[in-house]
């Protein structure tokens, strides 16, 4: 999971950047620079973060900050930047067929899943960051700049971040941890520097999130503990029980089948399960590898336009 690295290099990050502001060092400088480029390369959004972090500073303190402060946000964008072009044409030109958040299922039933299942995992971002975000663009918007440019630039920044799944679509329990690096140091700002927290839709705000945090982050994460512990064990035994069963001896090799496997979303299990059979020392001589029929919906496709023989003695199906 690389949001763990991400979190770290993160928090190592806008220590640095934090510390930069007041002190202005410049050996702070380059060690924070150094710190975003690995973040950018650990999770492809994080551009978008710390580069927005970088622009919104630089506008809220254009005016007032330092020579060595502007250097910082500008080197930031730079880096951003150069991330995107490097992005562009060592990854994105040489994408395969299917983009990441592409489904067999209807986008708007995709995308109010992800919305739901956001709100019960992540229910900070979604109902304290969100409205807290609002007020304070609001403020910006109606004084003509902010009262708290570090802070403010921070927490947008981390919306910023938060909005690109919500555009792409796609949601697991782990991809929205990076944002927590910038909103939880912005929310205990704002909650013992400013008025936010006495308003009546964010005094809501904080009494919804933490009932969701309670009674449905917290039991989901203690699910993940016992659920993640497990799965790596019994992927392991499904391998051991094939690994014994696949190499008796039959007239012809087993086919491997799939059965409702979706062919966009669940590719990656195709495609890592010949390398696990390779691991163990089963060949394409001894199994029909790689595997080649998929079966979703009721309907099979076959990516080699093979004929696949019939149920044969020795054939394994497996069930997703």
């Amino acid at each position: 999971m690389a949001e763990r690295w991400t979190v770290l290099i993160l928090t190592l990050f806008l220590s640095g950047y934090l510390s930069f502001q007041k002190k202005q060092r410049t050996s702070v400088l380059w060690p924070t620079l150094v710190a975003a480029n690995f973040a950018f390369y650990s999770k492809e959004p994080v551009f978008l973060m710390v580069g927005s972090l970088a622009v919104l500073h630089l506008v809220f303190t254009y005016k007032l900050a330092t020579y060595k402060q502007k250097l910082m946000d500008f080197w930031l964008i730079f880096s951003a930047v150069i991330y995107i072009f490097v992005y562009y044409f060592l990854v994105f030109v040489h994408r395969g067929e299917h983009l990441y958040k592409d489904t067999s299922y209807s986008v708007f039933i995709q995308m109010a899943k992800n919305l739901y299942n956001f709100m019960l995992n992540d229910p900070f971002l979604f109902f304290l960051l969100v409205p807290l975000v609002c007020l304070r663009l609001y403020s910006i918007i109606k004084n003509r700049h902010s009262d708290y440019p570090l802070y403010d630039a921070l927490f947008l920044s981390s919306f910023v971040y938060f909005s690109a799944f919500i555009v792409l679509n796609i949601f697991s329990i782990y991809y929205l941890l990076p944002v927590y690096v910038f909103a939880i140091p912005c929310v205990i700002f704002y909650a013992t520097n400013s008025v936010l927290f006495n308003v009546r839709v964010i005094k809501f705000a904080v009494i919804l999130t933490a009932l969701l945090t309670i009674f449905s982050s917290m039991p989901m994460a203690v699910y993940l503990l016992s659920f993640y512990k497990y799965v790596p064990v019994n992927y392991n035994k499904m391998l051991d029980f094939m690994e014994q069963d696949l190499t008796n001896t039959f007239s012809e090799k087993p086919v491997i089948l799939f059965d409702n496997l979706n062919e966009i979303n669940d590719i990656e299990l195709v495609k890592s399960l010949p390398i696990f059979f390779q691991f163990r020392g089963i060949d394409e001589k001894r199994v029909e590898v790689p595997i080649h029929v998929y079966q979703n919906n009721g309907r099979e496709i076959y990516d080699d336009k093979k004929d696949i023989p019939g149920e044969r003695k020795g054939d394994c199906l497996l069930l997703i």
